[in-house]
């Protein structure tokens, strides 16, 4: 019995000490990060970073009698980039044609039978342009069959709890603004952690809340179980 409480104990102040340094590291840090992005805007500009983190493509040119989908995003370092460039893939496999498009350039969606729109989640909330998109085409959306899916790092333990905790913060929001948009489903993916791409207030950001590695939180295999569930919805 002693040795397991000495263990016990030993196992308590260990994980104390990560916990004390977690919040040191987070008083620290924080302040700095909120006087970067007071500083310094431009640094936490929520656009993609390289051309390596835009990709516009399109899919399923031979599925002539397939409907045509259309996938808007809105990214910044290339997660939900290509979480969106998977779902075109498996859409195309079943049987529609898909183009896949930044969020922010796309001008006219009447030719389309349904669209899919993904956005990362930065600061608890959609990117803007992705919002943006949906206030501009809300009459068109409203139409027609619409699926959503968002990108954040909240799902890096993507179990069917985590979900139903999660996906209200970021998607009530979304839903309350354009009411008129119904969508068919909603599903929320973890993104990645990638310290070779983030500017100093994004690093400052997540030094803060302990994280100092690059971690993949991508599950592809849920990635394409949501794709071949929602072609049977659009």
């Amino acid at each position: 019995m002693g040795k397991k409480n000495l263990m016990d104990n030993d196992f308590s102040r260990n994980t104390f000490s990560k916990w004390a340094v977690s919040i040191l590291s987070a008083a620290i840090l924080l302040p700095a990060t909120f006087s970067s992005y007071i500083a310094f805007p431009s640094l936490c500009e929520a656009f993609p970073r390289t051309p390596e983190d835009i990709i516009e493509e399109s899919c399923g040119d031979n599925n002539t009698e397939g409907e045509k989908v259309l996938i808007a995003y809105d990214t910044v370092h290339g997660s939900t980039t290509s979480i969106a460039e998977k779902i075109g893939e498996i859409l195309c496999e079943k049987g529609f044609q898909v183009d896949l498009r930044l969020a922010r350039w796309v001008k006219d969606i009447s030719d389309y039978d349904a669209v899919i729109v993904g956005s990362a989640v930065r600061e608890l909330k959609w990117l803007l342009d992705a919002t943006w998109f949906l206030r501009r085409h809300k009459e068109t959306l409203s139409e027609i069959p619409v699926a959503y899916f968002f990108v954040c790092a909240a799902l890096a333990a993507d179990s069917q709890r985590v979900q139903e905790q999660v996906t209200p913060i970021y998607m009530d929001p979304i839903l309350e603004k354009f009411p008129e948009i119904v969508p068919v489903d909603i599903r929320g993916f973890g993104g990645a952690i990638d310290f070779t791409n983030y500017n100093i207030y994004e690093k400052l950001l997540i030094w803060g809340f302990g994280s100092t590695e690059n971690i993949d939180f991508r599950n592809w295999e849920k990635v394409t179980e949501w794709a071949e569930t929602i072609s049977d919805l659009l």
